[in-house]
């Protein structure tokens, strides 16, 4: 039996690929596989149709805010990531993926990113 080694075996990453849960929702993203995958966001990105940017900046805002760091560098650049923190405000990041980003896309770890708080604003009881 021949041993398996990197000279004697192509490893294709996205073979092996689960879609993350948090696209399951998405009919058109859960039920192509991974090559269409690829062609759909690689279209979604260079189109210059207004619609097509925002679902591709939603495809971003998804993947940083709910993904993980090694499903996000599957099909994102960290030049990518890096606008998309620099340009837009987050929901929901928790400080150690907040660094993880910043390592990711090349930003310093003084960068401040933008946040925004979801739901209305408390009041303080002085109506």
């Amino acid at each position: 039996m021949e041993k398996v080694s990197p000279e004697n075996f192509s490893f294709d990453i996205i073979r092996f690929f689960r879609y993350p849960k948090i696209f399951w929702d998405d009919k058109e993203i859960r039920n192509a596989s991974p090559s269409e995958l690829k062609r759909l966001i690689d279209r979604l990105r260079s189109s210059p149709v207004p619609l097509d940017r925002l679902r591709f900046k939603a495809f971003v805002r998804r993947m940083i805010e709910r993904g993980s760091a090694s499903d996000a560098l599957l099909f994102l650049t960290p030049d990518e990531i890096r606008e998309f923190l620099e340009q837009d405000s987050v929901y929901c990041v928790d400080e150690r993926m907040e660094s993880l980003w910043k390592k990711i896309s090349g930003l310093p770890e003084s960068f401040q990113v933008k946040k925004v708080r979801a739901g209305k604003p408390r009041s303080s009881g002085l109506s």
